[in-house]
Formats: structure tokens, C-alpha cells, sequence
């Protein structure tokens, strides 16, 4: 009977994995063609064999006209990893296939890719040969069309893993491992001990292969490659393996990290072992039987099992002659010496390989096994192995307790209890051998949600979204997953992107509903942005029947919150406001008069502010500034600390009161700004007072009913419009004079404290300091002029968001007026008549959507949950290839492969900045030289040439070719100014323009010479080096 083995301390989770094998586009495919047994070689037609270069060697009865490819390997969504399409084109395709599939290991594994402040993910890669570099860039290399140190930067395996490190911005050790065949699982083992060495937190072991053009092969007797192009591991029928092309990537962290932060665990390493063969061997291209049995022992010594308590090995299984016998004679070995012991009579350990379904993979090939050994634990089967019919008599009569099946296998049922073990033998001697074990039970979260749920989408642009909305609904009526979980994975589990979707729901056919519905994203937000939130409360005048009716009625916490400050305010006097409003609800007209009273309309927009703050900051939505308009005002002061609640309330109750009773006088809204008053008559200017300067283009003013009527009337005949106000007197204006003596008794009662918070102050418009804090403060505030607009200048200055917390979008209108494009503001409530969040998640949805910075931790409406495999980002992939020079043309985005470079397509400006074209010749010429650098049109003068994808080679380049046109400028220049119409600002500040008719070099073919950094300065080399940090 088994033992059951506890999981230890040096036990590795993985969490996520990725793939594309031949003929299996992602993981499930993979795993699909493994139940049915599925090959992914296939027979190459002599018509596109009669084009390539073995077109002569059709008719040799060697010639084996078999491939093993994946498909669309010259495509890639180079916009996505920030890769200009020159950039994209020039870089390996085996390290552009390691980026999405290492994106996509992260997405299984439902963390976001990325490290922040304390926590390190390793990288450990591995690739073949870059046979694009020794046949498709080669030739173009040598006729000096491309530049060298691009080229090897592109295409070395040598930046492998940096590359990977550096695009998705990892920060643990980043090395690239080769050990041939066994390069992969090379790297996965040295990932596994960076893990339990404290190097890293997380590591992302990936490998990619991709051979040259798939045109057959010459079966050469006694060689490595199969007679006829399927691989038969472990048969009698063996004589030969064919290389294929795939890449996989997997994500690793220990086991007790992974437990505690609810990973999904799909299997669990409980031990790796590496060596070499050395010299024991017949030849450097031979297998060793005696390191491969060392490493074997080696490995289940270390994991602690017992040898003949593993369920299956996945071999390395080549279906060589040499290569099978001696490892199953390593295997036997093995397993006798780790047990001490002879098997127990009856117990059964399948072999297989992975090599019969999708070929030999080479660097990659361990790698393949891996997942596949993770997928067995996984699901509990063990896949038949691909072509077997009968056991290689070189075995000897009897390999047992190993056998080889062709149809799957049952594992034992529970996760614990299954053992595995994963081989891998590289050309050269490097040995290593895996001990793999089944995942841990968990507990299911609850399937029914308790209340909504957030759910969170966002893309690179509108198109990357809908294609994410379109995969993620498919999921969900193939196998959808509970809905905390799922919520949990988007929220805590992907990258946050420019163009964003929030959804909330409280059932999976409510959000397949709103997955349905398409979208458009309101704002795309620059990446790497999180505003700071600023909260921002209306005044008088914003109140109206219907406000906050959805949200009290379905959310508890505010009906609690609002009924707290209700008896607050009734404490002290004021008006009972949860009966008023809740009469408003239900349509009656005389509650709907009565919020429009002063004395009700102050304490009521106060209590409602404030219970929807404490809502928003309680769910995560923190503010960092404050800034509220007259009345909102004291909501901004409470919360900074000046005064407690209860004391607001007594304030807010009195103010209205006072102000309540100072009738007389009116106010009028107008359509210009404070400094276009002038235009009235002086006389009539003289009688009547500026109230509120809420924006440059619309103001306030109080006084005398006919004279504001007469300021309207005058303004109407000069094409600008006014409005009267309905207010129960001049608010901000000498008519308050009434008000103040009362109001003072009560101000000078009140305890009060300097702000805690930044507060923008509305008498000065700047920030407030501890004069907010004394009774003068606000006597003036109840009197004199708002001063709004100038607030709004000084609240964005730090590109915050801000939240209008209270009725309607006043205050988001009066910033987007002010501001324009540099305000990012976002209403809680909507405006009147539209439909009003029903929860505090809908508001937090749509500050995420603008930008928002948020602290998901702690938020009682963010339930705990488990993350799960969902769908990853659905990228936009578009060709980028360079074909050899023969045919040599560069594709650039969207192009075929025959297109001229004279006819680049456009370049996406979906996420960017609208196209700027050139006005002038400098421009022009610079605009010329960026698109032949960065192979896209068109380039407006002010892309930014990082964001583009350029680069300090570039830059060199871009040096001397402006040079040869008569442009002057260095490439410190090039990495301050950043766009083309700031670089030619820069050349006329130090005389270096290009003037009409000067003497250019002109339109000089570049030559191989013209790349050298030779005569490249010293200031440019440093600056080159400078900007390394920002340089993509």
C-alpha cells in the first residue's frame, strides 16, 4: 500500500503555466491532443517543398518531407511589449514567443506580472539556436542593412532572460541556461533552489525553440532523426526522433507563500537534482547510464519518497537506438538503488514521453515534459505514449516495475497521494531529474456570492479590452468558476492597462449580461499611472428629489453611515433629514420644497457628503486632497480634522439656520468669468457683489434682484447668458451681514484643529493652513467670495482624480471648463436624471476605470477568494518579419511579407496622442529619419521616440544621419527633448537649425561603416548610458 507524504518546507508550487506545442495552440489543447493521442507532425506537400531550397532533393528515397512547427510564430503584438515594429522585427522570434508566454504563465497563475517594493521574481530561460539570425538577418548583417550590435542584442540567447526581466519588469536574478536538450529543465531546477535560497519570491522558468524553415530533413542511418518523421518512444519500431519547434513557460513560488496568499496550485516540486556525465562515456554526444542513475537516486533521496510510491516518470525518450535503452537501464538502477530494495510484487510505474506527440523540442524539450507531468497530477490521468505498440527489445525481457502504455492510465484519486518524476538529458551530458507530487486539497469557496462582486477588465487599447470581454464570456459558459474567485483573479491577478472596464454583479447571468455589452472606455490611462484621489463636495444648489436614492436603498453601510449623521443633525437642532428625503423618494412635492430651503439643504448636502465619503474611504478610496464649494467645504474641513462630526453638524445646522434667515437679495449665475465683469456699466457693477468665481469663463454674482435682472438683461444683448437662482437670499455677499453675529456664538463654541489633510482653501484658493482653524475663517467664508476656480488650478496641479462626492457632476463640469484635458474627474452619483450607483463598488469601479489610485486591501465590499486559471490578455498580433535577403523585404505592421518598406503602414494610435504632422523641414526631415529608423508611419512631432520603441542604437544612428542632412545635435539631445518639435527646439537655441538652400549631405545610402561608434562623443556616450533606465 502507498504512503501518504507530507508536503515540507522545501516543497515548490506551480502556480501557473503556459504553452504552444505542435499542435496545440495553448494548455488545453495541449492537453486534449495528449487524452486523444494526437501528433503534431504533418507531411509537407511538394508543392511548397518544390519552392524552398530542397526542392532537388525530392526524389532521394532518404529525404523525409515531414515538419513539427507551431504556427504564427512570425507574428507578435510588438505594441503591447513596447517594441517599435523595427525592434520587433530584428529580435528573435524565440525571445518574442518567451514574452508572451511568459505574460501568459503570470495570467495562468493569477498574479500580475511585474515586481513592486519588496518582492523579487527570478528569471530562468533558456532558448535554441537563433536560426533567424543565421539565415533571415544574416545576409542584410553583411550588406550593411542592419546594424550589428542590434542584430546580437536582438537575437543572443545571451539576453534571454534580461529581456524577459526587463520588459515585465522583474527584478530577481535573470540568468539564461543551456545545457542542449536539457536546458529547460536545467533552468527550472536552478529557479527551484534560487527559490529555497531566499533568491527570489517567485521564478518564471521559460524556454522557447523555433527551427529554421521547416523543409524535411535527409534521414541519415544510425543518426538521430526518425526514417519517417514520427517519434516512437520506447518501441521496438524506434529509430529516431524529429526536432520541433514550441515554448512553454511556468511560474514557481514555495509552498507555504503560495497556501498563504491562495494560489492555485497545480502541482507541487518536491525535490530536483542536476550532474554531468564528465568522462564516463563512449563519446561527448553519448549518454552516460551511470550519471544518469546517479541523478535519478539523487533526486528521490532528496524528495523523501519512496521509489516505488512514484505513479509514473515522464522520460526523456528520444526513441533513439542508443538513447531509450540506456535510459531505461538508468531508470532500473535508479530506483533499485534509492530503495534498497526490490519493488513490491504487483506495483506498476508508467514510462512515457511526450517526444511521440510533439517531437523533440531541444533546448525546450524538458520543459514539455514538465507541464505535461503537471497536467497528469493535475487531472489524475497519465496519457497513453504516442506510437507505442510493442516494448524495444533492447530493453532486455523485462523493464518492471516500469511499463509503457498507449492508452491513459488512471492516478490515484486524491492530489496528495500521486508521485511523479520528470527526466531530461542534454547533448553534452547535462542530467536532471525531477520528483513531482500531486496539489493539495483546498476548500472550495462559496458558489453564491453574498451581495455584488467587482470584476475587473483592461486592455491596451478598446480593441485589446473587447477581445479580453469576448475570451473571458466564452470561459464562462464553457467552465465557469466561483465568483469570488473569479473576481479575486481579475482584481489581484492581472496587469492594469490603459483601456478599462468595471463590472459589478451579484450573479454569473448578471455578468455575462454585462459581458455582452460592449463598451467604450471612458478615459485611457496612461500606464503606470494611479492618481491620488481628491474629494470634492458640492454646494447649495447641487441638491435635488432623487439623490442617493439607489445607494441608501441597496446598500446597507450607507444607510447606516446616513442615518448616523441624520441623528447627529437632529441632535443639534436640525431638520429631521432621513424623513425629508426618504418623503422625496416617494414623490412628495412638499419634501421636494422643502430641500431646496437653506435651512434643510445645508445639513442635509453635509450629512450626505460626509456618510458617502466614510462609504468610499471605508472600501479602499483614500483621500490625499480635499476641496469642497461653500457648504462642501465644512464636508472637507470635517474630515481633515478641523472639526469632529458632531460638531459639524451643529455648525452646518446653524449656518443654515443664520443664513436662513438673512433674506433678501437674489443670485445670478453667468456665462463669463470674474475678469470679464468690466463689461458692465460701472454703476451697475458697483451694486452688486461677486459671490463664487467658480471658473474662468462662468461666475456668480449677489444683490438687489433688479440689478442682477438689469446685469442679465445687458449681458443677453452682448450674446452671454444669465440666470437666476433659486436661493432664499445673496449667499457670499454683504446681504449675509445679518447672519454673522449668531453664527459666531456658535463657531466660538466649537473646538477646533489645523488640518490633517491637505485642504484647498475657497477664500484663497490656495492650500489652507491653521487660519482655517479659528471662527474668522469662516465668518468670511460665509460672507465673502468663493474663489473656486483658482482652487481647481491649485487641486490639479497634482495630478490627482478627483471624486465629486454629492449630488450631480457640478463640480466635475466646473473642473473640466477650467482644465480641460488636464482634469481627470469623476462624479459618485451621476448626474441628475442619469441612473445612481446602487453600491459602494460602482463608485470604486469607475474611479479605477478614470485612474484612481486605490487600496484594495482591507475593503469589506472586496471578498476573499482563491485565484483560478482564466483567460490571459487576447493579444493583437501582427506580422514582423525580415525575409532573407534573396527576397528581402521588411514586414512591418499589417504588411505581407512582399511589401516595399516604402509602403510601412501606419502606425495604431489608439492609446496615444492624436498625429501632430511636421510644419516645418527640420521637422519633416527628423519626422523622415525617425520612420526609417522605427520602420512605422506616420510620426507626428510630438511622439515621444521611447514610447515609440526607440533606442540608444537608434539614437546613434539618428545622429549621423541627421548629420548627413544637414541636422546637428547630439544624443543627450535626442534623450532630453524627447519629440521632434522639442529637438528642433533645441537646435535653434544653439544655432544649429538646418536653414533652406544650406549645403546637406543629403539622401547618402547608410553603409555598415555608418553604424561604428566611431567619432560618437563622449556626452553622447553618456547620455546614452543615462538614459538606459528609461530606454524600451
Amino acid at each position: 500500500m502507498k504512503k501518504t507524504y507530507h508536503y515540507t518546507d522545501e516543497c515548490i508550487a506551480v502556480i501557473g503555466m503556459a504553452c504552444r506545442f505542435p499542435g496545440a495552440e495553448n494548455l488545453d489543447a495541449f492537453w486534449e491532443g495528449l487524452l486523444l493521442g494526437r501528433q503534431g507532425m504533418v507531411t509537407l506537400s511538394r508543392e511548397e517543398l518544390g519552392r524552398g531550397p530542397h526542392a532537388a532533393l525530392l526524389e532521394d528515397p532518404q529525404y523525409v518531407p515531414m515538419a513539427c512547427g507551431i504556427q504564427g510564430h512570425d507574428h507578435f503584438d510588438a505594441d503591447f511589449f513596447g517594441l517599435s515594429p523595427h525592434e520587433a522585427a530584428i529580435t528573435d522570434p524565440q525571445q518574442r514567443l518567451l514574452l508572451e508566454y511568459a505574460w501568459k504563465a503570470f495570467e495562468h497563475a493569477g498574479h500580475a506580472p511585474g515586481d513592486s517594493r519588496g518582492t523579487a521574481t527570478g528569471v530562468f530561460a533558456s532558448c535554441g539556436l537563433s536560426s533567424y539570425l543565421l539565415i533571415n538577418l544574416y545576409g542584410h548583417l553583411t550588406a550593411g542593412r542592419l546594424d550589428m550590435t542590434e542584430a546580437l542584442l536582438g537575437n543572443d540567447k545571451d539576453y534571454a532572460a534580461t529581456r524577459l526581466a526587463y520588459k515585465l519588469n522583474l527584478r530577481g536574478p535573470a540568468m539564461t541556461i543551456q545545457s542542449a536538450c536539457s536546458s529547460s529543465l536545467t533552468a527550472l531546477h536552478m529557479a527551484c533552489q534560487a527559490l529555497l535560497g531566499g533568491e527570489c519570491d517567485r521564478a518564471l522558468v521559460a524556454s522557447a525553440t523555433l527551427l529554421g524553415p521547416q523543409l524535411g530533413y535527409l534521414y541519415l542511418e544510425g543518426g538521430m532523426r526518425s526514417p519517417d518523421g514520427r517519434c516512437r518512444p520506447y518501441d521496438a519500431q524506434g529509430q529516431g526522433t524529429i526536432f520541433g519547434s514550441g515554448v512553454g513557460a511556468v511560474l514557481l513560488r514555495r509552498l507555504e507563500d503560495a497556501q498563504a496568499q491562495g494560489d492555485h496550485i497545480l502541482a507541487v516540486v518536491r525535490a530536483t537534482a542536476a550532474n554531468n556525465d564528465g568522462g564516463d562515456k563512449v563519446g561527448f554526444t553519448a549518454p552516460g547510464v551511470n550519471a544518469q542513475a546517479t541523478v535519478i537516486a539523487e533526486a528521490l533521496r532528496l524528495s523523501g519518497v519512496s521509489p516505488w510510491d512514484v505513479d509514473f516518470v515522464e522520460g526523456h525518450g528520444t526513441a533513439t537506438p542508443l538513447g531509450d535503452p540506456i535510459e531505461v537501464a538508468a531508470l532500473g538502477t535508479a530506483f533499485l538503488e534509492a530503495a534498497q530494495a526490490p519493488s513490491p510484487e504487483g506495483r506498476s510505474i508508467l514510462l512515457g514521453s511526450v517526444k511521440g506527440n510533439i517531437g523533440h523540442l531541444d533546448a525546450t524539450a524538458g520543459l514539455a515534459g514538465f507541464i505535461k507531468a503537471v497536467l497528469c497530477l493535475r487531472h489524475g490521468q497519465v496519457p497513453g505514449t504516442a506510437n507505442f505498440k510493442q516494448l524495444n527489445p533492447l530493453f532486455g525481457q523485462d523493464i518492471a516495475p516500469f511499463t509503457v502504455r498507449a492508452d491513459c492510465s488512471a492516478l490515484p484519486e486524491h492530489g496528495p497521494a500521486r508521485l511523479g518524476g520528470v527526466s531530461a538529458f542534454g547533448l553534452g551530458g547535462t542530467n536532471v531529474h525531477i520528483v513531482l507530487q500531486g496539489p493539495p486539497l483546498h476548500d472550495d469557496t462559496a458558489d453564491s456570492p453574498d451581495g455584488p462582486l467587482l470584476f475587473l477588465l483592461s486592455g491596451r487599447d478598446a480593441d485589446g479590452l473587447f477581445r479580453t470581454q469576448a475570451d473571458l464570456a466564452a470561459h464562462l459558459d464553457r467552465d465557469p468558476p466561483c465568483m469570488p474567485d473569479l473576481a479575486h483573479t481579475l482584481l489581484r491577478g492581472r496587469a492594469v492597462l490603459p483601456a478599462r472596464r468595471a463590472m459589478v454583479a451579484a450573479s454569473l447571468e448578471e455578468l455575462k449580461a454585462a459581458l455582452a455589452r460592449r463598451q467604450d472606455p471612458a478615459r485611457f490611462v496612461p500606464a503606470g499611472e494611479a492618481r491620488p484621489a481628491a474629494f470634492l463636495f458640492p454646494g447649495q444648489g447641487a441638491q435635488h428629489p432623487a439623490m442617493a436614492g439607489s445607494l441608501y436603498r441597496s446598500d446597507q453601510r450607507f444607510r447606516e453611515l446616513f442615518r448616523n449623521m441624520a441623528e447627529m443633525v437632529r441632535a443639534q437642532g436640525g431638520p429631521d433629514l432621513q424623513a425629508v428625503l426618504s418623503a422625496c423618494w416617494e414623490g412628495d412635492a412638499a419634501a421636494a420644497q422643502r430641500i431646496a430651503q437653506t435651512q434643510t439643504t445645508q445639513p442635509l448636502l453635509f450629512a450626505l457628503e460626509y456618510a458617502l465619503a466614510r462609504l468610499l474611504m471605508e472600501n479602499g478610496l483614500r483621500p490625499a486632497y480635499l476641496l469642497g464649494h461653500s457648504i462642501g467645504e465644512y464636508t472637507a474641513a470635517c474630515l481633515a480634522g478641523i472639526f469632529s462630526e458632531e460638531d459639524a453638524a451643529r455648525l452646518v445646522v446653524a449656518r443654515g439656520a443664520a443664513m436662513g434667515r438673512a433674506t433678501g437679495g437674489a443670485m445670478l449665475a453667468l456665462s463669463i468669468g470674474e475678469g470679464q465683469l468690466d463689461m458692465l456699466p460701472k454703476p451697475l457693477r458697483a451694486r452688486v457683489e461677486l459671490a463664487a468665481a467658480n471658473t474662468s469663463s462662468s461666475c456668480v454674482l449677489s444683490g438687489q434682484r433688479q440689478y442682477l435682472e438689469a446685469c442679465a438683461e445687458f449681458l443677453a444683448r452682448a450674446g452671454e447668458q444669465g440666470t437666476l437662482l433659486k436661493t432664499s437670499g445673496a449667499f457670499h455677499s454683504s446681504f449675509m451681514d445679518a447672519a454673522l453675529p449668531s453664527f459666531r456664538d456658535e463657531l466660538e463654541r466649537v473646538p477646533m484643529r489645523p488640518p490633517q489633510l491637505p485642504v484647498v482653501s475657497n477664500l484663497t484658493g490656495t492650500w489652507a493652513d491653521a487660519s482655517m482653524a479659528t471662527p474668522e475663517y469662516w465668518l468670511r467664508q460665509l460672507r465673502g467670495t468663493i474663489r473656486f476656480a483658482q482652487c481647481l488650478r491649485t487641486l490639479f496641479a497634482q495630478r490627482c482624480l478627483g471624486v465629486e462626492l454629492g449630488p450631480g457632476r457640478t463640480l466635475c463640469s466646473f473642473a473640466r471648463q477650467e482644465l480641460g484635458d488636464e482634469c481627470v474627474a469623476v462624479s459618485a452619483l451621476g448626474g441628475r436624471g442619469q441612473r445612481e450607483p446602487e453600491s459602494a463598488l460602482e463608485i470604486l469601479g469607475e474611479v479605477w476605470t478614470a485612474g484612481g489610485e486605490l487600496a484594495w486591501d482591507g475593503c469589506p465590499g472586496i471578498r476573499p477568494g482563491r485565484t483560478v486559471p482564466l483567460p490571459g490578455y487576447a493579444f493583437a498580433r501582427q506580422r514582423h518579419w525580415i525575409a532573407p535577403l534573396a527576397d528581402a523585404t521588411v514586414a512591418g505592421r499589417n504588411a505581407p511579407s512582399t511589401a516595399p518598406a516604402a509602403t510601412l503602414p501606419k502606425q495604431s494610435r489608439a492609446s496615444r496622442d492624436g498625429y501632430a504632422p511636421p510644419t516645418t523641414e527640420s521637422e519633416r526631415i527628423l519626422a523622415e529619419i525617425w520612420e526609417e529608423l522605427l520602420l512605422m508611419r506616420p510620426v507626428g512631432v510630438e511622439d515621444n521616440f521611447i514610447e515609440l520603441g526607440g533606442n540608444s542604437m537608434h539614437v546613434l544612428r539618428m545622429v549621423r544621419m541627421g548629420t548627413n542632412r544637414g541636422l546637428h545635435f547630439t544624443a543627450k539631445d535626442v534623450f532630453t527633448a524627447k519629440t521632434i518639435a522639442a529637438l528642433c527646439r533645441c537646435m535653434e537655441q544653439n544655432g544649429h537649425m538646418r536653414r533652406d538652400g544650406a549645403n546637406a549631405v543629403g539622401d547618402r545610402v547608410e553603409t555598415i561603416e555608418d553604424h561604428r561608434f566611431d567619432g560618437v562623443s563622449d556626452d553622447d556616450l553618456q547620455a546614452i548610458l543615462a538614459a538606459t533606465g528609461a530606454d524600451k
